[in-house]
C-alpha cells in the first residue's frame, strides 16, 4: 500500500509545533485565569507575576503562599494566592500585553515591561497603605530577642520603615508616591570562586616563583627588583609568599590578574582545553564594567560635577570633556580601560556572544574558576555546585582593586560602595484589579517578619524586612558601606554617543581593535555637529519640559483633590511637587548647566 503524500516528517513537525502551541496557550490561559472566565469556574484568586526562576526564589515564595493561603481568615473569604513565573526573556512581552488589554495579575514585578515605567496609568498608588502598621508585626509573632528599637518599629511603626531601605526602592520621584513593595534584596554583586582550583594555581605560582627560569606569564605579570608599575603589575614580596602558602580570598587586582594566568598552566597541565579562569559572557562583561567604573573615575568628580549632587550626569560627562575638563588621555581614565581589557583577556574565547546563564554553567560544570555575578545567583550556585559528580567549594570575596604596590594604586585604591543599595523584586499593584484588598494582605504577610524571615531561609536570598536574619552562607552578600559613592562615574548614555561608544568598548575589551581606535571612534560620535554632544543636549532639554508639563498637570490635580475634600493628604503632595516644578522650571535647569560648560556659545536646537 502506497504510503499517502501528506504522510512524512514535515507533517509530524507541524502537528508537534501545533500541538505545542495549543498546549502553551492552555497553561498561560489556565494560569492567568483566563480559562476560568471562559468556562465560568472563575476562581477569586491573587495573581502574583515575576520572573525570578533562580533555584530556591520560586520554592520558597511557594512555602509562604501555603502557611498564608492556610489562613482561617483566608480560607473563610474563599480565595487563594498563587504565583506565575515567567522566563525573563518573555516577560516584559507578556506583562505590556495584558497591561494594554486590563487582563495583567493583581500583582507584578516592576523593572523588565516597558509599559511598566508609566505607573501612574496602570498601578494603584500606596502613601496612604504604606503609612500604617503592618498588622502581621504583632507583639506575639515579632521576636523579644530583637533590639527594642526595631521591635517597636516593626510592631507600631509605618509599614514603609519596616524595609531595610525605608521603601525608597518602591517610591516613584517624579510622582511622589509609593507604588510597588519589594519582597526581598537582590543583594550584592560578588566574585565566586572555585577553591580547589585557586588552591591550586597558587601552588603554580610557588613553584615557578623560585624556578630558575621563570615562565614568560610570571614574569610580565611581576614588577622586577628596582623597576616601577610600568614594568610589571604587582611586586613579588613576603606578604605575597604568605598569601600564596595560605587561604585567603583573592583580595587585590594583580593578585587576581596573576592566579588568572597561572590558571592557563593550571589547564595545559590537567589537561582541560575547556578550563577558563574567569566564566565571562555579555552579562559579566557589564559587571565588571560597572563595578571598576567608580574606582578608577571618581578623581573627576571636583571638576565635572557643576550641579554638586556628588555625582557625574551624562551632560556632566559629555560637557566636560568637550571643554577639556577630563580626557580618554587621562590616567585614571586610561587605566580603567586596561583594566577591563587585562581581566577580559582571561574570559572564554567568543564571551561577548554568551549570557548569563551559560556563564553560570560553565562554572558550575568547573569549566572556569572564577565567576562575577549577584547574589541572586548564589543560594543555586551553592546547591548545584554540591551536586555534581565531583562536588566543589565555592568561596566568596568583593571583586578586588589595586593593593599597594601594585599598578594603578595610586588612583585607584577603594571600591564602590553599596551604602545606596536598594531591595529587589518590586511588587506593584495592578490599578484594574479586582482583589486589591486581598493582595495588599498577602504582600503584608509576606513583609511581616515572619513572612520575610521563612522566605529568606528557604530562598537564600536576602531579607526586606528589618530584624529578618539573612542565612550563614549569605552573610558575605551584604551591603559593603565603604567604599567609593556608584555614581562618581563617567555616563555615557544618550542616543548615537552611546551606542557607539558600548559597541567599540566590547571591540576594545574583546582584543579586536586598539585603545586609539576605541579612542577615535568615541570621540568622533562626540564631536559630531548633528548626533553628538549637542545633540544629547537638545534631546535632554526637551525631556526636562515634557516631566515639567507633567508636573504641571500633577499640581493641578492634586490641587482639585485637595480643594474638593476628596483627598486630604493632596496638600503635601502638591507642596512635594511644586518644588520640583521650580526645580525643573521648564527646562531651565538644563539651559544653566549648559551655560556653566560653554558660556559663551547658544544653547543647541535641532
Amino acid at each position: 500500500m502506497k504510503k499517502p503524500e501528506w504522510l512524512n516528517p514535515n507533517t509530524f513537525g507541524a502537528v508537534i509545533l501545533f500541538g505545542s502551541f495549543l498546549v502553551s496557550i492552555w497553561i498561560v490561559m489556565a494560569q492567568t485565569g483566563t480559562l476560568d472566565r471562559f468556562t465560568g469556574r472563575e476562581e477569586r484568586v491573587v495573581r502574583f507575576l515575576h520572573w525570578q526562576l533562580e533555584p530556591g526564589f520560586r520554592e520558597a515564595l511557594e512555602v509562604v503562599i501555603r502557611g498564608y493561603n492556610a489562613l482561617p481568615h483566608v480560607q473563610e473569604a474563599g480565595y487563594r494566592v498563587q504565583q506565575i513565573a515567567i522566563s525573563e526573556k518573555f516577560y516584559s512581552q507578556f506583562l505590556n500585553t495584558h497591561l494594554i488589554s486590563g487582563t495583567a495579575p493583581d500583582l507584578s514585578t516592576m523593572g523588565k515591561a516597558s509599559l511598566a515605567s508609566q505607573v501612574d496609568q496602570f498601578y494603584e498608588p500606596l502613601a496612604a497603605i504604606v503609612e500604617n502598621p503592618n498588622p502581621y508585626n504583632t507583639e506575639e509573632s515579632v521576636p523579644d530577642h530583637l533590639p527594642e528599637e526595631i521591635r517597636r518599629t516593626l510592631i507600631d511603626g509605618p509599614w514603609r520603615e519596616t524595609f531595610a531601605d525605608g521603601l525608597v526602592s518602591g517610591y516613584n520621584e517624579q510622582l511622589k508616591n509609593y507604588y510597588a513593595i519589594p519582597v526581598s534584596n537582590w543583594g550584592s554583586i560578588r566574585f565566586y570562586y572555585n577553591r580547589g582550583y585557586i588552591r591550586r594555581a597558587k601552588d603554580v605560582v610557588l613553584e615557578v616563583l623560585d624556578a630558575e627560569e621563570r615562565p614568560a606569564w610570571v614574569e610580565t605579570r611581576l614588577i622586577p627588583e628596582g623597576g616601577t608599575t610600568e614594568d610589571g603589575w604587582l611586586p613579588d614580596t613576603p606578604e605575597l609568599r604568605e598569601w600564596l602558602r595560605g587561604e585567603e580570598s583573592i583580595d587585590t587586582l594583580g593578585r587576581l590578574l596573576l592566579i588568572s594566568d597561572a590558571l592557563w598552566e593550571v589547564a595545559r597541565r590537567e589537561n582541560r582545553p575547556f578550563l577558563v579562569p574567569i566564566s565571562g559572557s555579555s552579562y559579566t562583561r557589564d559587571l565588571f564594567a560597572d563595578r571598576y567604573a567608580p574606582t578608577f573615575h571618581h578623581s573627576l568628580l571636583e571638576a565635572v560635577d557643576k550641579d554638586h549632587d556628588s555625582g557625574i550626569g551624562a551632560l556632566e560627562t559629555f560637557g566636560g570633556w568637550a571643554t577639556g575638563m577630563w580626557s580618554f588621555r587621562d590616567e585614571p581614565i586610561e587605566a580603567y580601560f586596561e583594566t577591563l581589557r587585562e581581566v577580559a583577556s582571561h574570559f572564554p574565547r567568543g564571551f561577548l556572544g554568551l549570557d548569563r546563564e551559560q556563564a553560570n554553567r560553565r562554572f558550575i560544570m568547573q569549566n572556569a574558576a572564577m565567576l562575577l555575578t549577584g547574589a541572586w545567583d548564589a543560594s543555586g550556585i551553592f546547591k548545584l555546585a554540591s551536586e555534581q559528580a565531583n562536588p566543589f567549594e565555592v568561596g566568596v570575596a568583593v571583586l578586588p582593586v589595586p593593593g599597594a604596590g601594585e599598578r594603578f594604586h595610586e588612583f585607584a585604591n577603594q571600591p564602590p560602595s553599596e551604602a545606596a543599595q536598594t531591595l529587589g523584586v518590586p511588587m506593584a499593584l495592578f490599578k484594574l484589579s479586582d482583589m486589591k484588598d486581598e493582595a495588599i494582605d498577602f504582600l503584608h504577610y509576606l513583609t511581616s517578619h515572619h513572612g520575610n524571615q521563612t522566605f529568606a531561609e528557604q530562598s537564600g536570598w536576602l531579607p526586606a524586612t528589618i530584624g529578618v536574619e539573612p542565612t550563614e552562607e549569605m552573610r558575605p552578600f551584604m551591603p559593603e558601606t565603604r567604599g567609593i559613592i556608584s555614581s562618581l562615574r563617567l555616563n555615557f548614555v544618550g542616543g548615537n554617543v552611546a551606542t557607539v561608544y558600548r559597541g567599540q568598548l566590547y571591540l576594545f575589551i574583546g582584543g579586536d581593535i586598539t585603545y586609539d581606535e576605541f579612542v577615535q571612534s568615541v570621540e568622533e560620535a562626540m564631536a559630531d555637529e548633528r548626533m553628538g554632544v549637542n545633540r544629547l543636549w537638545a534631546e535632554q532639554f526637551a525631556r526636562d519640559r515634557q516631566v515639567d508639563r507633567n508636573t504641571q498637570m500633577s499640581l493641578s490635580t492634586e490641587a482639585i483633590r485637595f480643594l474638593s475634600g476628596i483627598d486630604a493628604d493632596a496638600e503635601e503632595r502638591y507642596y512635594q511637587i511644586l518644588q520640583r516644578s521650580l526645580t525643573l522650571s521648564n527646562g531651565n535647569n538644563n539651559r544653566m548647566m549648559w551655560r556653566r560648560f560653554f558660556p559663551d556659545e547658544p544653547h543647541p536646537e535641532f
